[in-house]
């Protein structure tokens, strides 16, 4: 795809997507960039409270609207993909852009203010997003090194699979600044399948889980130029995905078919990176939404950038996790 027909999907994707979200999109928290409030990934526990990403730190929203830092990094790096665990202890990955700075870990919060380094990963890398399957194992994203770690529940890692398929493209990365590939990661419902975005292929892979745990053959789900830029992802219980499209502004839903519908984009939407469902009763069919802003927050896209958690309601409950 050229840039000028990525730009010309976009421009039309927005005048779609205003209509779509005019009634339905809410907005739960605003932030202030230039104090670099910038949320990445969220999460939400079994007890409702929302946890998010937001610099080196994890922010928590708890269930009577009450917010507070959660913990802080004891590193300079950025606090990006977030889950809660079997544990119910917070899960989170860090990545540094100073090459001198080591980030590349994975981090543990089972209290406020107690953050203990769980795992460390290939410090040439990049960890962002991740999943648990159930037997407590954590799979990890890394999409400089194309590569998804898996890391056993006594902090182990070892690479479960390494493959082009899950690599970006330097001739041409959708956020300029650096080729990305494998992003967002979440299991299917019987935990038969883990899905993965590639933000610079436009694709939603489909990874089969074998007896033993091994991988089986990358599968592409579906592919498209409406998917440049996937980033975070979550099943519903009937097994729609919903996806943000980061670079257009966009979320959008694929159903089990492979059909996309564009549901909103531009407005409210600014850079949306990751998904999460509502966990209690009342709440399972609300989908929160990150919206980043960070091309805008960081001068990679023109634009005063307006990063927020956001929500919206949505047919079906999500997928119980984990």
């Amino acid at each position: 795809m050229t840039r000028v027909t990525l730009v010309a999907t976009l421009v039309l994707s927005f005048a779609v997507g205003q209509v779509a979200f005019a009634q339905s999109l809410e907005t739960v928290l605003t932030f202030d960039p230039t104090a670099g409030e910038i949320p990445e990934s969220v999460a939400v526990d079994g007890d409702g409270n929302v946890f998010f990403s937001m610099g080196n730190g994890i922010r928590k929203l708890d269930s009577n609207g009450q917010l507070s830092t959660f913990g802080s990094l004891p590193i300079a790096a950025f606090a990006l993909g977030v889950k809660v665990g079997p544990d119910d202890c917070v899960y989170t990955v860090s990545t540094s852009l100073n090459p001198d700075v080591p980030g590349a870990f994975v981090w543990r919060i089972c209290a406020a203010d107690e953050v203990e380094q769980f795992a460390e990963l290939d410090q040439t890398g990049a960890p962002n997003d991740l999943a648990f399957d159930d037997d407590g194992s954590l799979f990890v994203t890394d999409p400089a090194l194309g590569r998804i770690w898996k890391i056993t529940p006594e902090g182990e890692p070892s690479i479960w699979l390494s493959d082009p398929a899950l690599a970006g493209n330097p001739d041409a990365p959708i956020l300029v600044f650096r080729p990305v590939g494998v992003d967002g990661i979440a299991f299917d419902k019987h935990k038969e399948n883990l899905y993965v975005s590639n933000l610079d292929a436009g694709a939603i892979l489909r990874i089969p889980v074998q007896s033993g745990g091994t991988p089986g053959s990358i599968a592409t789900f579906v592919q498209s130029s409406q998917l440049l830029g996937a980033d975070g992802i979550a099943f519903d219980k009937k097994g729609t995905l919903y996806v943000t499209v980061n670079a257009q502004d966009t979320l959008v839903s694929i159903a089990p078919d492979g059909a996309i519908t564009v549901l909103g984009t531009g407005g409210l939407l600014d850079g949306p990176s990751s998904v999460a469902f509502g966990t209690t009763s009342g709440m399972k069919r609300t989908l929160y939404i990150t919206s980043s802003a960070f091309s805008r927050a960081f001068g990679f896209q023109p634009g005063v950038p307006h990063p927020a958690l956001l929500k919206l309601q949505v047919p079906r409950k999500g997928l119980r996790l984990p």
